[in-house]
């Protein structure tokens, strides 16, 4: 994430270029590069966030003991998603100047941010409902 730093650290040079069509080739290649930087920190996000999911859901789900080993491991793997994406999916774009599908980028952070609403609310509540089980 030390790129999207270096990104929002300095607006004028790495987001400004964003917002409009250049000729000139450094402008179009640094355009590139801040547009390939911050699709790969969405994408790290998004993925960040779906394996924070998967470990809280391990983490509440009521299971008996059970010994360390293979079926641990194999249960980690049958968490459902929280988006239902086990990725973020980005279209390659063929040219340089072709605009990139915002759409579809959108419309997976969308499912993710619905289903992370849902949870954090069921969250909530069930602290809400037991709040001396809450450890400090």
């Amino acid at each position: 994430l030390a790129q999207l730093v270096d990104i929002l650290e300095n607006p004028e040079q790495r987001i400004l270029p964003l917002l409009y069509k250049s000729t000139n080739p450094k402008d179009r290649q640094a355009k590139q590069k801040t547009q390939s930087e911050l699709l790969q920190a969405v994408k790290h996000l998004f993925q960040g966030i779906e394996e924070t999911s998967k470990k809280y859901h391990e983490l509440t789900r009521a299971k008996p003991e059970e010994p360390e080993g293979k079926e641990e491991q194999e249960e980690s793997s049958n968490v459902p998603a929280l988006s239902g994406l086990s990725e973020l999916y980005i279209p390659e774009t063929d040219g340089q100047d072709a605009p990139l599908d915002v759409e579809t980028l959108w419309g997976q952070v969308e499912l993710q941010n619905n289903a992370l609403n849902k949870l954090l609310k069921k969250s909530i509540n069930r602290l809400a409902k037991s709040p001396k089980d809450i450890v400090v």
